[in-house]
């Protein structure tokens, strides 16, 4: 669970990061034309001009660095690695940000002014860091914020992870002792006191509010962690454990780092607190500007499915899309009315005889999918995330393939990395549903960007695959 005092240290980061570029905008702005320093031969544009470029900037910039987990709460970067993150993504924003000025002349924006504001700009930002990064440690000495932590094990891996912890006070966790397997036999851990055994970690639990629990227990002991992991199940305690046990890793696992010592946290995936908001911010923008830049072909398209077939142009049906939950995705109707009154819900195939001769177009091509920008915009799915099938097909999935059902934890997309990878409509379900997964559990801004800028070169790698293997 994320704690308060985490989710306004991480909208504080925020709010300093986009303050800081603005504020590095205007420091540049001020040296470059009222200084003296740097000749003005062209007369001096308007403050307001900056400033709005500063806003457009300041999104690269913070797009980037949330792309790097850099407002994901709970992150526990020591200082050094903190402004090293914030400054290859700010490194990179500024890359892009001089590249595309090359494209855009009107009205025009001193390239000078441009280099200073991103220097100026990372200089401010790194104080507000370092600023913020001290108030992280003043409420960490005070208790606030902490995570009441135990540790699983004795022996020198137990040892490792107790120094580390308490010689790294940024992490946040709070040690307060050890769970041993037997208190007779059990080698103690310098610095920590012995809370009990294994066998009563529910009552352990309960009596020293534990919040973390790592597991430093020996590679032969798989068993008990399992244990641990079945016993805490619903219960709002992080289990985490040293990867020397890594075959025991299922494929939900969150890895973060203990001042060197790699930790490993059971059932977490990434698109949890900021990364959905980011996530969600990214859908509703690119879905309504979608939505108005296409409006003349969605209007063209519909009167042509209306006039080539019989039948409504929209095709309205049930989907499975997030925890289970249905709703009603829109497509341009490619086939003929009332396709299924005989078959009931079966795949559309290669050829398949029921679709209309615009509908064969339509697929093709991918523009029967673009009503989905609506349901895009209403929440029911995202521009990105596995296809949502309909609820005949998950029931019949969801028992024979191992795992599916936790596709449903993110919202279903118009594209997918499955489909970018070919595997669209009557295609093995097993292998779609590995794709699915991958998305799922490594998901990040940059992969959804990366899966849109694929799914716009898709149709034309499709139909080359295609030639190619009718030639052949």
């Amino acid at each position: 669970m994320v704690k308060k005092e985490e989710l306004y240290l991480s909208l504080a980061t925020f709010l300093s990061d986009a303050l800081a570029i603005i504020v590095g905008f205007i420091l540049a702005y001020l040296l470059r034309f009222y200084s003296g320093l740097i000749p003005v031969t062209k007369g001096i544009p308007s403050l307001q001009l900056y400033f709005f470029g500063s806003l457009l900037v300041s999104l690269v910039w913070i797009g980037l660095l949330a792309a790097r987990g850099l407002y994901r709460p709970r992150r526990w970067l020591s200082l050094g690695g903190e402004l090293g993150q914030a400054f290859r993504g700010a490194g990179i924003g500024t890359l892009v940000v001089l590249a595309f000025t090359f494209f855009y002349r009107e009205p025009s924006y001193s390239r000078v002014v441009l280099v200073l504001a991103c220097t100026f700009g990372f200089l401010v930002l790194a104080s507000g860091r370092l600023f913020l990064y001290q108030i992280h440690l003043g409420l960490l000495a005070r208790g606030i914020g902490t995570r009441r932590t135990a540790i699983m094990g004795s022996g020198e891996v137990a040892s490792a992870v107790a120094r580390k912890i308490i010689s790294s006070p940024h992490l946040g966790y709070q040690p307060i002792g050890v769970v041993v397997e037997d208190v007779s036999s059990a080698v103690r851990v310098p610095g920590l006191r012995v809370l009990g055994t294994a066998d009563e970690i529910m009552a352990l639990i309960e009596r020293e509010s534990l919040e973390t629990l790592i597991l430093a227990l020996p590679v032969e002991h798989h068993r008990r962690v399992m244990e641990a992991a079945w016993q805490v199940e619903g219960r709002e305690v992080d289990l985490k454990f040293v990867p020397d046990l890594y075959e025991l890793m299922t494929s939900k696992v969150g890895l973060t780092d203990l001042d060197g010592i790699p930790l490993i946290g059971l059932r977490e995936f990434p698109l949890q607190g900021w990364n959905r908001v980011l996530k969600r911010s990214l859908d509703i923008a690119i879905a309504l500007f979608g939505l108005l830049l296409l409006s003349p072909s969605l209007l063209i398209l519909t009167f042509l499915v209306k006039i080539t077939s019989r039948g409504p142009a929209f095709y309205k049906q049930n989907r499975i899309g997030q925890d289970g939950k249905r709703f009603a995705i829109f497509k341009f109707r490619s086939m003929v009315e009332n396709a299924e009154a005989e078959t009931g819900p079966v795949w559309a195939e290669e050829g398949d005889p029921r679709q209309t001769r615009l509908g064969r177009l339509l697929r093709r091509f991918n523009l029967d999918e673009l009503p989905q920008l609506w349901n895009v915009l209403k929440g029911d799915m995202s521009l990105v995330g596995p296809r949502p099938e309909r609820p005949a097909f998950v029931e019949e999935f969801r028992g024979a393939i191992p795992r599916y059902f936790e596709r449903h934890q993110v919202k279903s997309g118009i594209t997918g990395w499955a489909q970018v990878n070919g595997l669209r409509g009557n295609t093995p379900i097993g292998e779609r549903t590995r794709y699915d997964l991958y998305y799922v559990e490594n998901w990040s801004l940059g992969f959804d960007l990366w899966i849109l800028l694929l799914t716009l070169f898709e149709p034309i790698l499709r139909n080359w695959r295609r030639k190619v293997t009718v030639e052949s």
